[in-house]
């Protein structure tokens, strides 16, 4: 739906700055959220393909260590963004919301 939306608003929408940033950022946020880690839906892709073929209990193992792998891409554009000087604190929050996902264990009721 968010990458619908960005495309239909950079072909529909007039050409205005709002319209363009209103669409790129529907597009990367749809992008973002098909990455491979836990609590998006790139994650539950993994999961749902997984146990479609038949290995439900190897999913787990690969969503922690893709999510390590995203989180560690997400903490080096952070780094590279802040020492070139226009930092971008919503990709620190983006990482830290995945670490705590990864390390804080979850609760089951």
């Amino acid at each position: 739906a968010g990458l619908a939306a960005g495309l239909a608003g950079f072909f529909l929408l007039p050409p205005t700055p709002e319209g363009f940033f209103f669409s790129l950022s529907s597009i990367v946020a749809a992008l973002v959220n098909l990455l491979p880690a836990p609590g998006l839906d790139g994650g539950s892709l993994i999961a749902v393909i997984l146990a479609s073929a038949g290995r439900e209990d190897l999913a787990p193992r690969v969503l922690r260590v893709s999510g390590f792998v995203v989180a560690g891409l997400f903490l080096a554009a952070e780094c590279a963004l802040q020492i070139a000087g226009g930092g971008n604190f919503s990709l620190l929050v983006l990482t830290a919301w995945l670490l705590c996902r990864l390390l804080v264990p979850r609760r089951t009721v």
